[in-house]
């Protein structure tokens, strides 16, 4: 998680931070002068000096920055944990099968894991840590760093190349692109957005840059797929109003990788119910349905409740399933009509 502090305390670096030196036998210090292959009109040119004088992107020993060389997967990790100033777990364990623990970027990638994305195969995960970051990469980066609301992906109608993109980045290439923080080319009148581009060390500067200043899943399929990693699994807000001689229920949505559905839970004794300890009325699997209709008569399975009465007093909430957890949220209390 970004530290606030921490990215006031950044933003400040940039504006008072010394010019690079190195030491000498009279103590006086030689400007940093630049790389050979980056002049001042190159459109990075600030992000890299800026990168270069935090340390976070370095140049080669023949004074050269290779402004279009490619960035791994794991080099971008660190450079998302140095730029945003994310502190290092203590880790003897990767998230990662291709990952291991006495690897140096282990501790980078998990820190980093919040803005990143991963692969699944078979219900393992892997970072591909030395394959190149691409474009779909940095939407994610750019969309989860700058806390960004996902937008709408019809957006993304107007690329010829939309498929390409992986299915679970959509959103976020959607968000980035909405934002104005990525667009792509054009190429016969047609916008593509390359989402496999490869996002070289130019890029990756502007990219951190651009954050610092403003403040891939597959289960029984072989074939391995993008996904993103959530921060956390949140519970839904239920509100209740009589309706149509019952009682109209609804819910806010979940849009999450790791949703699995909603049960709709009652109790007329336990104030606080949830499942499955207290049973459940419906079991609804599509995220996009929202709202049921209860009304006296209607049965409940297991729980206290058996069949809904009129004038009986009801505990109701909602619990979300998600893969490997549930999470119950608000009790609403109300009288069946």
């Amino acid at each position: 998680m970004i530290r606030k502090i921490g990215i006031g305390l950044m933003i400040l670096t940039l504006l008072f931070i010394p010019v690079g030196f190195a030491d000498n036998d009279t103590n006086e210090r030689e400007p940093f002068k630049g790389f050979k292959d980056v002049e001042a009109s190159h459109y990075a040119y600030e992000a890299i000096m800026t990168m270069k004088e935090l340390g976070i992107i370095n140049g080669y020993d023949d004074g050269r920055f290779k402004p279009d060389g490619d960035v791994s997967r794991a080099e971008f990790a660190k450079m998302m944990v140095m730029a945003l100033r994310i502190d290092l777990p203590r880790v003897t364990k990767s998230s990662f099968e291709d990952l291991n623990g006495n690897s140096w970027a282990t501790r980078y990638v998990e820190a980093a894991k919040p803005y990143l994305t991963g692969y699944v195969t078979n219900s393992k995960y892997y970072f591909k840590p030395d394959a190149p970051a691409v474009r779909e990469d940095m939407a994610v980066a750019l969309v989860k760093a700058l806390d960004k609301p996902i937008v709408s992906s019809t957006i993304l109608d107007k690329y010829a190349d939309r498929s390409t993109i992986s299915e679970a980045l959509k959103p976020y290439v959607a968000t980035a692109i909405g934002n104005g923080l990525m667009q792509g080319s054009t190429n016969d009148s047609k916008w593509y957005f390359k989402p496999m581009g490869k996002l070289t060390r130019a890029e990756a500067a502007q990219l951190l840059m651009n954050v610092i200043q403003e403040e891939k899943i597959v289960f029984d399929d072989p074939v391995e797929e993008k996904v993103v990693f959530e921060d956390e699994f949140d519970a839904s807000n239920l509100t209740i109003v009589e309706k149509d001689g019952g009682l109209y229920l609804e819910w806010a949505p979940i849009s999450h990788s790791k949703f699995k559905g909603y049960k709709v839970v009652a109790s007329t004794s336990d104030t606080t119910p949830k499942y499955p300890e207290n049973g459940y009325y419906k079991y609804i699997t599509n995220a996009s349905t929202n709202s049921v209709l209860i009304k006296a008569g209607n049965s409940y399975n297991g729980g206290d409740v058996g069949t809904f009465k009129s004038d009986e007093t009801y505990y109701f909430s909602i619990t979300v399933l998600y893969d490997g957890e549930t999470v119950t949220g608000n009790v609403v209390t109300v009288v069946m009509p």
